[in-house]
């Protein structure tokens, strides 16, 4: 009777082993998420793009390296963020330009200072988009004198749109066009152009941003002006 009894106590514990074998939780896998604070931005916007570990906690030295998806490539981005405060991870920030060829896609990579420089830990990639703006304008700026044989004007396309074309013509009183030209702009969206009217009188000055992939093109702007 004692033998059985000790059998079935026996066979008892080794289904218990086998049976919190099988249902156990996994152990916990180091990873690491980026998350964009934005995921669609426009030309002048800032981009952060923040890190977040989970299972092991970070500690000074650690270092996270942010990649970018570039022909068909990972290559890496930027300098890296070093983890200096084991409770804030800080976000890389990216000023939408045209350094980066939008819509653009992205990682992170954990490195812990333990690990000899190896890569414990891959992000899932994120796609940020790209959109135009759908409303800009120029603005004319003339000079208080305008003389007929040449005065400079200046004009700024609005929101900025990096490098912008701009048409400029003028008509007279009668509305013909006396002179046409196009100028492009800075990167921060300002230009200006001498106008010369080749006689005094009553002259309007219109201009246009033609568009561009930052940018749709604007409504004609249009200054009246008297040269003298």
């Amino acid at each position: 009777m004692r033998g059985r009894v000790m059998k079935a106590v026996v066979a008892a514990g080794l289904a218990a082993l086998v049976f919190g074998a099988l249902v156990a939780p996994a152990l916990a896998t180091d990873t690491i998420a980026l998350t964009p604070s934005a995921t669609t931005v426009r030309y002048g916007n800032e981009l952060d793009l923040q890190p977040s570990v989970t299972a092991t906690p970070v500690i000074p030295g650690d270092k996270i390296t942010l990649q970018i998806m570039q022909g068909g490539d990972w290559v890496t981005y930027g300098e890296g963020l070093q983890v200096e405060d084991t409770d804030t991870i800080v976000p890389q920030s990216i000023f939408v330009n045209e350094e980066v060829a939008w819509p653009a896609t992205f990682r992170a990579l954990w490195i812990p200072k333990s690990g000899g420089g190896s890569v414990v830990a891959t992000s899932d990639a994120v796609t940020v988009s790209m959109a135009r703006y759908t409303k800009t304008k120029v603005t004319i700026g003339a000079p208080k004198t305008v003389r007929a044989k040449g005065a400079s004007f200046a004009f700024t396309v609005s929101p900025v749109c990096a490098e912008s074309l701009v048409k400029i013509w003028v008509v007279n009183s009668h509305g013909k066009t006396v002179t046409s030209t196009k100028i492009l702009t800075d990167e921060f969206g300002h230009g200006s152009r001498t106008i010369k009217f080749g006689k005094a009188g009553r002259f309007t000055v219109l201009a246009q941003f033609l568009g561009n992939v930052w940018g749709k093109s604007s409504p004609v702007t249009a200054k009246a002006v008297t040269a003298h």
